[in-house]
């Protein structure tokens, strides 16, 4: 159930300047109901879009809304997001309904209900006469001021969209005058000379997991484009080859004028990591290339208790072991979970005690200019460091608390429709291989003493192999090891000789090679992430159940032969205007994104699908139509249809047919508890891509 806010903790919300909240689900609603603190009444506001800075801002309570005063219609904005994401500091006087910012030099007092502020202590007129207002959404109070009084106390410029509802809130306007490439200092750097401090979004495409070029964006907000017109060509693209090591072009336009935008792209060779700041000793934008660590879990996988650490590239490690800890310092990378702050995890089991990490200060086995983040692991009393084993792969670290029951066996996805298997031995020996089609099992037999395995089932499940069991029991000469392979695969030994240290197969699944939907590009978005969990179920928040379902619907549709990209796989945020943008760069053939309902009505139930309304025959309409009569066709949930919202920033901005599924209320118990039923979800996702494939041939 979605939670009530007691007045005591609305108070401490209000008067402790708490960082922006992204936690609601009122970005996806065109309206609110909020009630107003003197009136008690309670009436229905049109909610609107808020850009800060390039940024979506999402509360998960007020949001900001059209406010009609007679003949006046206001743009009203929480003042207390805006003065959090400008630095200031907001309190709230209950007894005089007052709410006081400090901001830089100013003090500005604003009474609740009045049409007059004080700056300062001198009276200000709001526009229009519009008095600030304390509204509430499900308890919780916001006080809200027109959104034109920010433009002259907080020297902010405020664009109005009217057809898409949406306030684009930035820094006063600025010219880029210059683009550098510095590629020799420690961490290669961009900068972009303007006149003044900007703000700039910011995104990465992993183009290079569906064959095509990583890149990064930046759009720079309110910026004019300014370059040296020698720098440009006839179609105002600034271009430069620079053939670097890990960049090799970067490319600058005008991609927008109200506000101005500047969009850069810079295209990478390898996936890179990287930092953005503005530097305001040069008035410089600097997109810096330097890794990150987005993520610490823990996982059970091979039967080990095993420490994942997420970071943006490959990553540069050591690992140091001392009586009972191992430390891995993750080289020139900046801690990213929880904006830096150092933290503590005490995971389930007996084999990790605690997991501290932190940004460490360079001591005297770094040099004075590395950025270190260090992660180190209290083991339980049972677990010797000589146990732990460490490895990376792609862009995580694998620490295996309990050794690595599969030491020189390496087995990676390749492609959607091929697999690698290297097995590394101790000594050159013979092996033998045997298939059975009717169980589709390929057994391969090693002799023991070349090599050490821990008898293991290992549920690979991945449209090439569904299962590899390793049977260490049943000879005693041999490792048993069968491969269970998925329908249409084939194994292909790739070994130069019988008696070798280096075994080598491939296994390629044919129907997935062979799919008619091969080429077919589906990005799938799972809703939220990060600092935006999304809405709150009893038992679970939205963005986890959204990434379950999306890594689900990913694996279907990647047995079919389609290539899926994710908007996010992990608990990570992504900017609710990278989601489509990043469909766009890659020319997808549709865009789904995954959500969960939520209701302050704990009755409401049901699945709906939503989509962004066109003119005369639509593709996005007849996605959504179709996706949803599957989902009522397969699960018998009730019917809410498919629903237009014009608002809604993933399906209008992509170029695609797109839809966001509503799979249903995590604010009904009944429905919450389907959700977290492996089988209902998979029964859902069945039904979610047999609508895709009505509309996508």
């Amino acid at each position: 159930m979605k939670r009530i806010v007691s007045l005591l903790v609305v108070i401490l919300i209000l008067v402790g300047m708490l960082p922006v909240a992204f936690a609601g689900k009122n970005y996806e609603a065109t309206s609110v109901d909020l009630m107003d603190y003197f009136t008690k009444e309670i009436k229905n506001y049109t909610s609107i879009h808020m850009i800060m800075g390039g940024d979506e801002i999402v509360t998960e309570d007020v949001p900001a809304i059209l406010y009609v005063d007679g003949d006046v219609t206001r743009a009203m904005v929480p003042v207390n997001f805006i003065s959090s994401k400008l630095g200031g500091k907001m309190t709230f006087d209950w007894s005089a309904m007052e709410a006081t910012i400090l901001y830089k030099s100013k003090r500005i007092v604003l009474k609740m209900d009045s049409s007059t502020a004080y700056v300062n202590g001198v009276a200000h007129p709001l526009p229009d006469n519009v008095p600030a207002k304390l509204l509430a959404y499900d308890g919780t109070y916001r006080a809200l001021v027109p959104v034109r009084f920010l433009e002259e106390i907080f020297d902010l410029e405020v664009f109005w969209d009217n057809t898409t509802k949406t306030l684009d809130i930035n820094k006063p306007q600025q010219d880029l005058k210059s683009i550098s490439y510095d590629w020799t200092s420690k961490f290669q750097e961009i900068r972009f000379k303007t006149t003044g401090e900007v703000d700039a979004s910011h995104y990465f495409v992993e183009g290079s997991s569906i064959g095509g070029k990583d890149k990064i964006v930046l759009e720079l907000q309110n910026v004019k484009f300014d370059l040296d017109p020698l720098l440009v060509n006839d179609q105002g693209l600034y271009k430069d080859e620079v053939g670097g090591f890990e960049i090799s072009k970067i490319q600058a336009f005008q991609s927008d004028t109200k506000p101005y935008k500047v969009r850069v792209d810079v295209d990478l060779n390898m996936k890179k990591e990287y930092d953005v700041w503005y530097d305001y000793q040069t008035n410089e934008l600097v997109l810096q290339l330097i890794n990150s660590v987005w993520d610490i879990s823990t996982e059970d996988i091979y039967s080990a208790k095993t420490v994942v650490i997420e970071t943006g590239e490959e990553p540069a490690y050591n690992v140091t072991a001392l009586s009972d800890k191992v430390i891995v310092d993750v080289i020139n990378a900046k801690l990213r979970i929880d904006e830096g702050k150092s933290g503590i995890m005490l995971p389930e089991g007996r084999e990790i005690r605690a997991i501290n990490y932190m940004q460490f200060e360079p001591s005297g086995e770094y040099e004075a200019d590395d950025v270190i983040t260090r992660v180190v692991i209290s083991l339980g009393s049972s677990i010797s460091t000589d146990d732990v084993y460490v490895e990376a792969i792609d862009d995580k670290i694998y620490i295996y608390v309990s050794g690595n029951p599969l030491d020189g066996f390496n087995y990676a996805k390749q492609d959607i429709d091929w697999a690698s298997l290297n097995i590394n031995l101790n000594k050159a020996t013979t092996y033998s291989t045997a298939y059975n089609a009717n169980t589709r099992v390929m057994t391969l037999k090693i002799p023991k003493n070349a090599i050490e395995l821990d008898a293991l089932d290992i549920d690979i499940d991945d449209n090439i192999i569904e299962l590899i069991t390793i049977d260490k029991t049943s000879n005693s000469k041999d490792y048993v090891i069968n491969f269970t392979l998925a329908k249409g695969t084939e194994a292909f030994d790739q070994t130069e000789t019988k008696t070798t240290e280096a075994l080598a197969f491939s296994f390629i699944n044919n129907d997935v090679r062979n799919s008619i939907y091969r080429g077919k590009l589906i990005v799938i978005d799972p809703g939220h992430g990060g600092k935006d969990p999304g809405a709150r179920g009893a038992n679970i928040d939205e963005a986890d159940i959204n990434l379950t379902a999306a890594k689900l619907l990913r694996k279907k549709l990647e047995a079919l032969g389609f290539s899926v990209y994710m908007t996010r796989e992990s608990d990570k945020y992504v900017g609710l205007y990278n989601r489509p943008q990043i469909a766009n760069d890659l020319n997808a053939d549709a865009f789904i994104s995954i959500h969960a309902n939520a209701s302050t009505n704990t009755a409401a139930m049901g699945i709906e699908t939503l989509f962004y309304p066109e003119e005369g025959y639509s593709l996005k309409r007849e996605l959504a139509r179709a996706i949803q009569n599957k989902l009522i066709a397969y699960t018998g949930a009730v019917n809410r249809g498919i629903v237009e919202r014009p608002n809604l920033v993933v399906t209008r901005e992509t170029h695609m047919p797109s839809v966001i599924v509503e799979m249903g209320f995590l604010t009904n118990v009944e429905e919450e508890a389907k959700l977290m039923d492996a089988n209902y979800l998979d029964t859902l996702i069945n039904a979610v891509r047999d609508g895709i494939l009505m509309i996508i041939k």
